[in-house]
């Protein structure tokens, strides 16, 4: 399944800039509400925390998947921040999240939303991809990224 069919160039920001992790998650969900793609989007924020307040979503190396399956969700989306600077996300080796994807899904999808979490990782698994990522300059740079790194797995 291809990641590129669920990103969108304008749920994508590359300026996320240093904030806090609910600022941040806040910031990429207002991206998906913008494309009408949440029925409440106050549900899904709350929804969101609640999950962060169990269990945090910063995997480690830099990378930060906040993400929840929803009835407030009709089709999975996926909107991504770019932090050079890093937010504390809590993550597990203790080092701040500059690349964080944000995964919405439907509450009746599980199959899809646990490919798609295995292929965002799987995306950004190397060093040199990070780094890469990191880089990018605009949207397309992002897209253009994951297209060649789904390629490559």
């Amino acid at each position: 399944m291809s990641l590129l069919k669920f990103f969108d160039k304008k749920m994508i920001d590359i300026n996320l800039g240093p904030s806090s992790k609910k600022e941040a998650i806040s910031r990429l969900l207002n991206l998906i509400a913008q494309r009408k793609k949440i029925v409440d989007k106050e549900k899904v924020l709350e929804k969101l925390f609640n999950r962060e307040e169990k269990r945090t979503t910063g995997i480690g190396e830099g990378v930060a998947l906040p993400h929840v399956r929803t009835s407030n969700v009709g089709e999975i989306a996926i909107a991504f921040g770019l932090s050079r600077e890093g937010i504390e996300f809590n993550a597990l080796d203790g080092k701040p999240a500059h690349l964080i994807f944000l995964l919405l899904g439907p509450d009746s999808d599980n199959e899809d939303y646990l490919r798609i979490m295995a292929g965002i990782t799987r995306l950004v698994c190397e060093e040199t991809r990070r780094e890469t990522l990191l880089k990018a300059r605009d949207a397309k740079e992002i897209i253009r990224f994951i297209t060649e790194g789904e390629a490559k797995t």
